[in-house]
C-alpha cells in the first residue's frame, strides 16, 4: 500500500480519453472498456444492460473505475491474445517493462465465469505498479459497502451488486470506498487482481469460493480454450475473425440475445444530446449480426438468437418490438440519469430506450 495510505501517484492521464483509445472485453454476458492507462472506466458485470459498476467514461469524478498500471510515465503497446478476447497491454518505463493481461474468464467450454481478471507480469527491470479499485454501483449512484476478509480477500455490496475482490497486493482500504496498493514487478514475477460477480446475499456473511493466483493463471488457457471452443467452426481472415469475435462477445450466453452496443450515452456529437442507450437486442441488427456470423460458420449464435425472438415474442407476430432487454425484457422505459455529467460534458446520459415502442417495420 503507499506509505500515507491514499492512492497510488500515477502519471497524469487525459480526462475522457478518446473512445477509441479502449479495448473491449466481453464474455457473452458481462462488458468492459480499458484505456490504455490500464483503467477499467466502463464495466457492467451482472449483465451488459445492467447499472455499471465502473462508470468514469460518463462522469470522470463519480462514477468509479479500476485502474493497475505502473506508476511511471511509460511507452504502451497492446493488443489482443490470439483469437480471443484476452487484452495484452505491454508498459515500458525508464526503469523495465511489463506485461497486464486483462480478460472475462470462460470455462473451457466456453461458458462465463462472472470473473474480470487482471495479471501483471514482469518482462525486464524493476516496475512500480499501482491498484485503485474504485466501485461505484448503479452508474454512480452508491458506494460499496467494503468489508476484508483476510488472505487478500474484500466483499464490496450495495443495493443489487456484489464482488468479492482478491489481490495477492496488499491493499488498503481508503476512506471507506476504495480499495488501493502498490508493488514492485521484476522479471517472470506476477501479481494478480480478480472481481467476481455475485449477488450480495450469497456474499453474507462470507464469501466461498474465493479464487488464488493458481486459479488466476489457470483461467488464462480456459479462456484460450473457451475461445477457441466457440470459434472453432469459423475459418476466415484475421480481420473477419476479430470482428466476428466482438460480435460473438454481444451475444448473450444465457438466453441468445445479441446486444447492439456494450454502452450507452457515447454522443453522436460531443456535446449533443443525441446520447441514446444501445445495450439491447434490437431485432433488425441483430438479425444482421447473426446472418454475418451463420456466414462465417457459427449457425449457433444466430440459432439461439432465433429461439430468443420466439421466447421473447411469446410465439406471436404482434407482439414484437423493435427491441428487447437481453433477458427479453419488454419494458425499456427511458430514464435520464441528471447526476452524470456525461462523456466530455454530453448530456444527459440515458438507460434503456424509447424507440422500442416505435413502429418499424423493417423488424419483421
Amino acid at each position: 500500500m503507499t506509505a500515507d495510505g491514499n492512492a497510488p501517484a500515477f502519471p497524469d492521464a487525459p480526462r475522457y480519453p478518446p473512445v477509441d483509445d479502449y479495448g473491449f472485453l466481453g464474455d457473452g454476458i458481462a462488458a468492459a472498456l480499458v484505456s490504455r492507462a490500464g483503467s477499467i472506466d466502463w464495466a457492467c458485470l451482472r449483465r451488459i444492460d445492467a447499472g455499471s459498476v465502473f462508470g468514469r467514461i460518463l462522469d470522470w469524478e463519480t462514477a468509479g473505475f479500476c485502474r493497475f498500471a505502473p506508476t511511471a510515465q511509460a511507452d504502451v503497446s497492446r493488443s489482443y491474445i490470439g483469437h480471443t478476447m484476452i487484452l495484452e497491454t505491454t508498459y515500458r518505463t525508464a526503469d523495465g517493462a511489463v506485461r497486464l493481461l486483462d480478460f472475462l474468464a470462460l470455462n473451457d467450454d466456453g461458458y462465463p465465469q462472472g470473473r474480470l481478471v487482471r495479471i501483471a507480469e514482469g518482462l525486464e527491470g524493476e516496475v512500480e505498479l499501482g491498484i485503485v479499485v474504485s466501485a461505484r454501483y448503479d452508474y454512480g449512484q452508491l458506494r460499496p459497502w467494503i468489508r476484508s476478509h483476510g488472505a487478500g480477500t474484500y466483499t464490496l455490496i450495495g443495493g443489487d451488486d456484489g464482488l468479492i475482490v482478491w489481490s495477492d497486493v496488499e491493499l488498503a482500504i481508503v476512506k471507506r470506498e476504495d480499495l488501493v496498493g502498490t508493488t514492485v514487478l521484476r522479471p517472470g514475477e506476477r501479481r494478480h487482481l480478480s472481481l467476481d460477480q455475485r449477488l450480495p446475499h450469497t456474499l453474507d456473511p462470507e464469501p466461498t469460493e474465493v479464487p488464488d493466483a493458481q486459479d488466476l493463471d489457470a483461467g488464462i488457457e480456459s479462456t484460450i480454450a473457451g475461445w477457441k471452443k466457440i470459434h472453432e467452426v469459423v475459418d476466415v481472415t484475421p480481420e473477419l475473425r476479430r470482428s466476428a469475435l466482438v460480435l460473438r462477445a454481444l451475444c448473450n450466453a444465457d438466453t441468445g440475445a445479441i446486444a447492439a452496443a456494450a454502452t450507452t450515452s457515447i454522443p453522436e456529437v460531443i456535446g449533443g444530446e443525441s446520447n441514446w442507450d444501445y445495450r439491447y437486442s434490437w431485432i433488425r441488427d441483430s438479425w444482421l449480426t447473426g446472418r454475418a456470423l451463420a456466414d462465417l460458420g457459427d449457425v449457433d449464435c444466430a440459432n439461439r438468437f432465433r429461439r430468443f425472438v420466439e421466447r421473447t415474442a411469446a410465439g406471436q407476430v404482434d407482439e414484437l418490438q423493435i427491441a428487447f432487454g437481453v433477458g427479453g425484457e419488454h419494458d425499456l422505459n427511458e430514464r435520464t440519469l441528471n447526476h452524470l455529467e456525461g462523456w466530455r460534458g454530453s448530456k444527459p446520459v440515458r438507460i434503456r430506450n424509447a424507440a422500442a415502442k416505435q413502429v418499424q417495420l423493417d423488424v419483421y
